[in-house]
């Protein structure tokens, strides 16, 4: 079981091998999830009319809020990611279509991804809405991910509410939620 012709009798074994091998040669990362995720809007696979509206109403006016839900493993986080850079992107020749540097060097733009299965409480939510009020450090735009938003307490959702219905020119928030009755009642 050493080499790899002996492997090659069992492909999934061989497979695991070989992805070992790679990563003990540090060819791949660690995580091979987050480094397959699409990119660019381009890249989704089987997503053409959701990403032609999106650009759509891009091209109209720009949303200061999305919310997008689904079932789990639909490509609710990765969407609001791409989207968050490409609020940043002055680069990109169609929208939803960052530049690779920008998406490089996304940790220099004002992007908040908050996990709420791990954070949900009004007092840390409320820091969230006070942050959301201020004009970005770096990038174009302020933009809030709530990821898992249907596990936020009802008190912290009427707490957000007024930043949700009104934010900042400067911000943008979008929301995942398998759930979204629980977001907006």
């Amino acid at each position: 079981w050493d080499t790899d012709c002996s492997l090659k009798a069992q492909p999934s074994l061989y497979l695991l091998v070989r992805l070992r091998k790679n990563l003990e040669k540090k060819r791949l990362p660690k995580i091979l999830s987050l480094a397959m995720r699409p990119h660019r809007l381009s890249d989704l696979v089987g997503q053409d009319s959701s990403i032609s509206a999106m650009r759509a109403q891009m091209a109209k006016r720009q949303p200061q809020a999305w919310m997008f839900h689904g079932g789990t493993g639909t490509g609710k986080t990765t969407v609001a990611r791409i989207l968050a850079v490409a609020y940043q992107c002055e680069h990109q020749k169609l929208w939803g279509d960052p530049c690779k540097d920008c998406w490089q060097a996304q940790d220099r733009f004002c992007i908040h991804e908050i996990n709420a299965s791990e954070v949900s409480g009004v007092e840390e939510l409320g820091r969230v809405a006070k942050l959301s009020r201020h004009r970005p450090m770096g990038g174009l735009k302020r933009v809030i991910i709530l990821d898992e938003a249907q596990r936020i307490s009802n008190a912290a959702i009427n707490l957000l509410l007024k930043p949700f219905e009104d934010p900042p020119a400067s911000t943008v928030w979008i929301i995942c939620t398998t759930e979204p009755a629980k977001i907006l009642p």
